[in-house]
């Protein structure tokens, strides 16, 4: 009898702490990707017009090229003058001073519809939702189980786990796609 309650509380506890790991990875991708990759989508509606004053090529850490960035003056939609400089990210290519790019803002940047910048930041979705998709698979799993283990891991855990991490790379084809035919 005492070993049935420990298992039981273990499944308990061990279910809790996965449910709050797997909630805890999708707030984490979304507080970190997902209004740039809705804005690099072109989902919703435009939030206003950059009219780039510069372009300029970007570095990383180590000097490798990561894109165009372009600084402009940044007009909402509706308004008669511009409201501020803003940077526009990843943009598709370097614009001639005065060009003027439909944006939307997120995470105090200016994106457009870019196929390059949702792939960017939808694999990095990806790597972050396999990570913690992976450890709440495994908690899942074991709170299924009653007990740590491994025996079945793979078809019970991995495998929906896979599914998941196939459909996300579809869905970015999509809307990459539908971001080129704009």
């Amino acid at each position: 009898m005492v070993r049935r309650a420990e298992r039981w509380v273990f499944s308990a506890v061990v279910l809790l702490v996965g449910l709050a790991v797997l909630a805890g990875t999708f707030w984490l991708v979304w507080c970190l990707t997902g209004a740039r990759i809705v804005a690099a989508a072109g989902i919703g509606p435009v939030d206003g017009v950059v009219a780039v004053s510069r372009c300029y090529y970007t570095t990383d850490f180590e000097g490798n090229g990561t894109g165009i960035d372009c600084q402009g003056w940044y007009t909402p939609a509706g308004a008669a003058r511009p409201e501020r400089t803003i940077t526009l990210s990843d943009a598709k290519t370097s614009y001639p001073a005065g060009h003027e790019v439909d944006v939307r803002l997120a995470a105090g940047r200016a994106f457009e519809d870019s196929p390059f910048t949702l792939f960017k930041y939808g694999t990095f979705a990806v790597i972050l939702l396999a990570m913690g998709g992976a450890l709440a698979s495994w908690l899942l799993y074991s709170a299924w189980r009653g007990e740590a283990g491994a025996d079945g891991f793979m078809v019970f855990c991995l495998g929906p786990l896979a599914a998941v991490i196939g459909a996300v790379p579809v869905l970015l084809i999509v809307l990459g796609v539908r971001a080129l035919l704009r």
